[in-house]
């Protein structure tokens, strides 16, 4: 199964808004781009998804990292 090393998109709220995110593979995330209020509101979808990530192993590790930028 592939594994990815990063994952980057757009959270929208049900009001329109949105905020972008990066999950990286040491599962660490940030969002930006909108209100800190409206970046609080987001956290638990953001927990989900690298929890989701973790769970199905779908995050590379670093060693692969490695692998493929030395490819």
């Amino acid at each position: 199964m592939a594994r990815v090393a990063r994952i980057v998109g757009t959270v929208t709220l049900t009001d329109g808004s949105t905020s972008e995110f990066s999950i990286a593979t040491d599962g660490l995330w940030m969002q930006w781009g909108a209100e800190q209020r409206r970046l609080g509101q987001t956290v638990d979808v953001m927990d989900a998804l690298t929890r989701g990530l973790f769970d199905d192993d779908l995050l590379a590790s670093e060693d692969e990292e490695e692998d493929e930028e030395d490819d």
